[in-house]
């Protein structure tokens, strides 16, 4: 004789500490995404101004200039002629300065930019993974929350 199909229900268990625990992942997810978009925006910002200093030295290298505008800070410029538009000032990091030629230095700048183009890169693909992540533990945690409210209308 054939047993009547039973009708089970699967249930998951979850406890108000895993609900803590998710809430906790979420808010670190949300802080990571925004430091990553932050320092996207400043690798951004640095990658901007290393083109706008090496198309510079581009037109530096190749035209006579009479005279230019240089930034001094603060956004204030002075006006300024080059003596000598052969020989440029580097700076390497660690405060260190090294004189060079327009060529070695818009080199030295279009590899600098390339790798900063590749951290911005794994920033990016970091940062959305991260965002999927959040939004899918949201999307949990609001599906639980609607749950136990269910529960609770249930019950009343």
């Amino acid at each position: 004789m054939a047993k009547p199909a039973e009708k089970s229900e699967r249930r998951i268990v979850i406890t108000q500490e895993d609900i803590a625990r998710m809430v906790s992942e979420l808010e670190f997810l949300e802080n990571l995404a925004n430091n990553l978009r932050q320092n996207i925006i400043i690798l951004t910002n640095s990658i901007n101004d290393l083109k706008g200093a090496r198309d510079f030295m581009r037109v530096m290298s190749s035209t006579e200039i009479s005279d230019s505008y240089v930034t001094i800070g603060g956004g204030v410029f002075v006006k300024t002629r080059p003596m000598d538009t052969k020989k440029v000032l580097l700076s390497v990091g660690g405060g260190y300065l090294v004189e060079t030629d327009c060529e070695n230095a818009i080199n030295f700048i279009e590899n600098r930019i390339k790798e900063l183009e590749e951290v911005k890169s794994r920033l990016e693909t970091q940062l959305s993974e991260t965002a999927r992540r959040a939004e899918d533990l949201r999307k949990f945690l609001t599906y639980i929350y609607a749950s136990i409210r269910q529960q609770a209308q249930t019950r009343q």
